[in-house]
């Protein structure tokens, strides 16, 4: 339908259509992220999310048969707001902006590592009051490593290259468990049934869901928010753990390995399992706000 021929795999990048349809089993993240573009624009997101090299590749992709291309009414054209778009990012990296700042990012590792020694510091001490204040640090410290790993996983240097692993050292997140969940939050915000940031029930709605799908407590969400919140750091461990055993990534293994016994050799049990449900709880409020709830 649409124009669609011969079940082709196409989409349109930087104006020209190409046909990925023997190239979306070998695609390094998954042939789930060609299926996502089949038949629209994915220039925006092969330029976000893939290196100097990759886009050097774009030349050898085939392009697409005429009889191949949908119709407007499947695929629109580029608009004026994304031309300008595009041509606003070209514009700064021209400038310089995208490239890296290694003093900014020493300070921003020096930050993190301030706040997590004070967090050691307060909760190896004897008195109880210290242990129990040493949980906010701590919980800010993970908070901190859950950003700066954020930055690490998209960023397509060699700079973020050699942090991949950073999240899942510092706060237990794999690196592989990110990129399938977040890396789609990146290319399709926000849409419904594609966008797993967006909580769709039963527990949290973040969108007034169908009748057939909502459920009686909705109503009550608001008063059990801090709980759910408070969980977001746990149920993502529990996913990077299952991620990272399911699909044998050993060396995402071993890192998380290595964050729970440094964590649990150096920590209280305690003042863990407090710093990552407050950690849970900080990091949901703030990002909640831009799923418009």
């Amino acid at each position: 339908p649409g124009g669609r021929k011969k079940d082709r795999l196409v989409c349109r990048i930087d104006d020209k259509w190409v046909d990925l349809t023997n190239w979306r089993k070998a695609h390094p993240a998954g042939s789930h992220w060609i299926d996502a573009f089949d038949q629209r624009d994915a220039t925006e997101v092969m330029h976000a999310f893939h290196s100097d090299k990759a886009l050097g590749m774009l030349q050898r992709l085939p392009s697409a048969r005429e009889t191949d291309v949908p119709s407007k009414e499947v695929c629109p054209d580029v608009t004026p707001l994304q031309r300008n778009f595009r041509a606003f990012r070209a514009g700064l990296i021209k400038d310089g902006w995208f490239k890296r700042n290694y003093i900014v990012e020493a300070a921003q590792m020096a930050s993190w590592g301030a706040m997590l020694a004070l967090g050691i510091k307060l909760a190896t001490t004897a008195d109880w009051k210290y242990k129990l204040l040493s949980v906010l640090p701590i919980a800010i410290a993970n908070s901190y490593a859950g950003w700066l790993a954020h930055d690490y996983v998209h960023g397509t240097d060699k700079f973020c290259n050699f942090f991949r692993n950073f999240g899942a050292v510092t706060a237990g997140l794999s690196t592989t468990m990110w990129c399938d969940k977040h890396n789609m939050h990146h290319a399709k915000t926000n849409e419904v049934g594609i966008d797993e940031d967006l909580p769709g029930g039963p527990a949290l709605f973040v969108w007034p869901p169908t009748p057939e799908n909502d459920k009686p407590w909705r109503k009550f969400q608001h008063l059990y928010l801090p709980l759910a919140y408070s969980l977001l750091f746990v149920v993502w461990r529990i996913d990077s753990l299952k991620v990272a055993w399911s699909r044998k990534i050993r060396h995402e293994q071993f890192c998380l390995a290595a964050h729970y016994a440094l964590a649990l050799a150096i920590l209280p049990a305690p003042v863990f399992a407090g710093a990552v449900l407050l950690s849970g709880f900080m990091s949901a409020t703030i990002v909640t706000v831009s799923l418009g709830f």
